[in-house]
């Protein structure tokens, strides 16, 4: 499901900057809360790369990761 999310996310940002009619306010609102949704799933991505792969996770490197999704 995140990936399905992402390539929509990105079909409508995409779609935005290609139709003029997509920039009105609602438009770029729209667009912004896209934008904010494509950061917080790629961002659950790497919980997940951690979460199969096995490794360890060490306080400072998961913070410095995950920092800007916060």
């Amino acid at each position: 499901f995140n990936f399905i999310g992402l390539f929509g996310n990105l079909n409508v940002i995409y779609a935005h900057y290609r139709l003029k009619a997509l920039r009105s306010k609602y438009g770029i609102l729209l667009t912004m809360l896209v934008a904010s949704q494509t950061t917080c799933l790629l961002y659950e991505l790497v919980g997940v790369g951690y979460g199969v792969s096995g490794l360890p996770i060490i306080r400072k490197t998961c913070f410095i990761i995950i920092s800007p999704y916060i």
